[in-house]
């Protein structure tokens, strides 16, 4: 079964239990035609950023679940692993609008390392990645020692092969980054993780939700309140994905 292939059917099949059968069929085509679109917009968009090509690091090529040395049980709500596109993540840290110096980074479902490296050139106080897959998790040690070697890194990358639900989360400012790494049952219980770290401590939180699939999991959440959001447009124009930023509601 095709990586692309697999994808549109787990989310065909979360489209069904929450949406009905009938509502799938009659919006999905109009959902993979604008999947399909986007795709090659962002292959488009990486080509010209040539991040690889530029660090001689290996963080482009799509690894979907199937791939990531895991039982399948592990992975049943998993989703593939994509790159960042570097202008995307730059649009992002600027609408936050934050004093780095103050926050963690933590990208959940980290890959190959692409944002880690990304986030490293800035000056937050920590830059970890926590990836469920030991492939994964292997080239992303081995792109964060090439890219180390070959730029000025403020800090230490720290790399933790866990599943996303078991990490400990620190109780300190931190931003939080997903790129739809994983299905609605597992963002659910990582969100929850992240309501349960703010009891009873007054640090702020932003989160950053890439091709935000699973949204209602921060806008039903309770504590969150989304404060910007960029719709991606027409990926015929080659759009980049769309994604939003998030942020725990201050009473």
């Amino acid at each position: 079964m095709s990586l692309e292939f697999s994808h549109l059917l787990k989310i065909a099949r979360d489209s069904v239990e929450e949406r009905g059968l009938v509502q799938t069929l009659r919006q999905g085509p109009k959902y993979v035609a604008t999947y399909l679109s986007r795709r090659k917009a962002w292959e488009k968009l990486e080509e010209a950023d040539g991040f690889d090509k530029k660090y001689g690091t290996d963080t482009t090529s799509m690894v979907g679940p199937a791939e990531f040395g895991v039982s399948p049980e592990k992975v049943r709500y998993s989703t593939k692993y994509i790159a960042t596109l570097p202008r995307t993540f730059e649009r992002i840290m600027n609408a936050m609008d934050i004093c780095f110096e103050d926050y963690t980074f933590i990208d959940f479902g980290s890959g190959k390392g692409r944002v880690l490296l990304l986030a490293s050139e800035l000056p937050f106080k920590r830059v970890v990645g926590v990836e469920l897959s030991p492939r994964l998790h292997e080239i992303a040690q081995r792109n964060v020692q090439i890219f180390g070697a070959g730029t000025q890194q403020r800090h230490k990358i720290e790399l933790v092969c866990t599943d996303a639900t078991a990490y400990a989360l620190p109780a300190e400012n931190t931003v939080f980054y997903f790129f739809d790494p994983f299905e609605l049952p597992i963002l659910r219980a990582v969100i929850e993780n992240i309501r349960q770290s703010l009891q009873g401590n007054q640090h702020r939180i932003f989160i950053a939700y890439v091709n935000p699939t699973y949204s209602v999991a921060m806008d039903r959440s309770g504590f969150l309140e989304r404060i910007h959001a960029y719709h991606g447009g027409p990926p015929e124009s080659a759009a980049e994905y769309p994604w939003s930023i998030y942020t725990n509601k201050v009473a």
